[in-house]
């Protein structure tokens, strides 16, 4: 019988949120990135570097066990509709819609072009892969990993169940420990060996970092989300897991000031290693901490799941045009950065409410039901309270 988590409504909003807070810090990390503010530096990269880890994986996890809760209510076609309707769409309409005007503001071939000539001759055409050339995903770079990785475990649960149920029953029967070092085996391959030598393309295609980091964390979600022993173990286990992954994470921030990361050097992937090990700690002891403080609806919720899809899809040119405004203003860093997750926050919130919750063909092109989920009735007032 389906049972909803809300625990997991809650962290795939909180989830997708940090990939918003990320990216807004990638504007003041060392590392270039699409916008740079004058004001970047060691504390913006130390700050991502915190999130870096885990959070991304963190999404891979909800999805697979929100997969495994689909698969039981839905037949075959009927959920590979649900998947390209919830992803598949609102990939196009970014890749089209949303991508273009971020590298028509950043890209120097936008140059003596205008907006519409650039996009036919950069905008879609703005990565090679394997003498292809393809559009730049940009933030969206996740769906297509999402939707092959729920296609092929729909496969297997209609064609091989017994196989499935086999692997679900087996891995719910481990302890969490071991379950915590086997996924941070698989995210110390991606960075500390495969990472250094291969990059991380977000391409789908040539990733092989990216799918031993996302896949790991989509399959435990698929195959652990419906394991009841598994959740009553590590819920008993988040009071040695919190401090673990807190300990890990200072480890790793301490290196991240001295030691070049994604670098072959050995001081480099021992840097990489630690990271990845303490985002597997980080990923099980945040579970933990939803399933045992998490589980309610509210209409908070309802609002937030609804909203937090077009809310992400729309951040990014915000902090793109918004930074490429406030750098002209070279305000202090106490002012811009607020004002930038403001701006990545905030307006896309406005248009969600405004714009996209209450029109169903907007919010079929952001993936969300054609319908707004409904609110709880407001009790009538009555006695005293009525007076005021």
């Amino acid at each position: 019988m389906y049972q909803r988590r809300y625990d997991l409504d809650w962290l795939r909003v909180g989830a997708l949120g940090l990939l918003i807070v990320t990216h807004v810090l990638f504007v003041y990390r060392i590392m270039p990135w699409r916008v740079q503010s004058e004001h970047a530096g060691l504390w913006g990269t130390v700050a991502v570097e915190a999130l870096a880890p885990w959070r991304i994986s963190l999404v891979f996890f909800i999805a697979g066990a929100a997969t495994r809760f689909m698969l039981e209510r839905h037949p075959f076609a009927s959920f590979v509709q649900n998947r390209f309707m919830r992803l598949g769409v609102p990939l196009i309409m970014a890749v089209l819609v949303l991508v273009p005007p971020m590298l028509y503001v950043t890209d120097p071939h936008a140059a003596g072009h205008n907006y519409f000539a650039f996009v036919v001759d950069h905008g879609l055409h703005a990565r090679e892969l394997f003498s292809f050339w393809v559009p730049d995903l940009g933030h969206v770079w996740f769906l297509p990993y999402l939707l092959a990785y729920s296609f092929v475990t729909a496969l297997v649960w209609f064609k091989a169940p017994t196989a499935f149920r086999a692997a679900s029953d087996w891995l719910a029967q481990r302890p969490v420990i071991l379950i915590a070092a086997g996924l941070a085996i698989m995210f110390v391959i991606s960075d500390a060996m495969l990472k250094p030598v291969y990059g991380r393309s977000d391409m789908f295609f040539d990733d092989p970092a990216g799918h031993t980091r996302c896949l790991p964390a989509f399959l435990l979600g698929a195959l652990l989300v419906r394991a009841d022993g598994f959740w009553k173990r590590l819920e008993k286990a988040m009071g040695w897991l919190g401090p673990a992954a807190i300990g890990l994470g200072a480890v790793y921030l301490a290196m991240v000031g001295s030691i070049p990361l994604g670098e072959t050097l050995p001081a480099s992937r021992i840097a990489a290693a630690t990271g990845a090990t303490f985002g597997a700690f980080t990923i099980l002891a945040i579970l933990a901490f939803g399933a045992r403080h998490l589980q309610r609806e509210s209409d908070a919720m309802r609002y937030l799941g609804d909203a937090i899809m077009p809310v992400y899809l729309l951040h990014q040119p915000m902090i793109i045009f918004s930074e490429v405004w406030l750098k002209a203003s070279h305000l202090p860093v106490w002012m811009e950065l607020p004002l930038v997750l403001a701006s990545a926050s905030l307006i896309p919130l406005a248009i969600y409410h405004f714009l996209i919750r209450p029109l169903p063909a907007l919010r079929i092109l952001f993936g969300l039901k054609a319908e707004a989920p409904a609110m709880s009735p407001v009790p009538p007032v009555t006695g005293r309270m009525q007076a005021l």
